[in-house]
């Protein structure tokens, strides 16, 4: 009886180099060189988004640091000396005055020019207003067209 699940064909494991033997499917010598190999294509693959994520946060801790209280108004120079990156954000909140507010998670931010200088007003989301259904939004912009 011939043993086809065993072949003694040496093939060389991707991680470690190491020679080694087994199932004719196997591609690593451990369980410990498949979880290295299948991590490093999963942070290749992921790392636009922690990159993302990253600025994301801190744009939040700073928009929160700056606004303390309900709003603040802060110059857009000063943002960006702090790190500020105004291009990543979590979502755009349309008011009714159509001001289009760019949210870091809970806190957002309305960019506004007032006699030649570049500010941003900061607010902190109410909870109340975090309940938006993009898909109503999208009956009452037809509706209104």
């Amino acid at each position: 009886m011939v043993n086809e699940g065993n072949s003694q064909d040496y093939r060389q494991c991707p991680v470690c180099k190491r020679q080694f033997s087994g199932r004719s499917n196997k591609r690593y010598c451990s369980e410990k060189c498949r979880t290295i190999f299948n991590q490093s294509l999963r942070q290749t693959s992921e790392a636009p988004l922690t990159d993302a994520l990253s600025i994301l946060r801190q744009n939040r801790s700073l928009l929160k640091r700056l606004c303390p209280n309900k709003t603040a108004t802060v110059k857009r120079e000063i943002l960006e000396a702090m790190g500020f990156n105004p291009t990543v954000f979590s979502s755009i909140h349309v008011s009714g005055r159509h001001r289009r507010y760019y949210f870091c998670a809970d806190y957002g931010f309305l960019p506004f020019r007032q006699e030649g200088l570049d500010f941003a007003l900061i607010i902190r989301r109410e909870p109340y207003a975090t309940s938006m259904d993009p898909w109503k939004e999208m009956d009452t912009t037809r509706s209104s067209s």
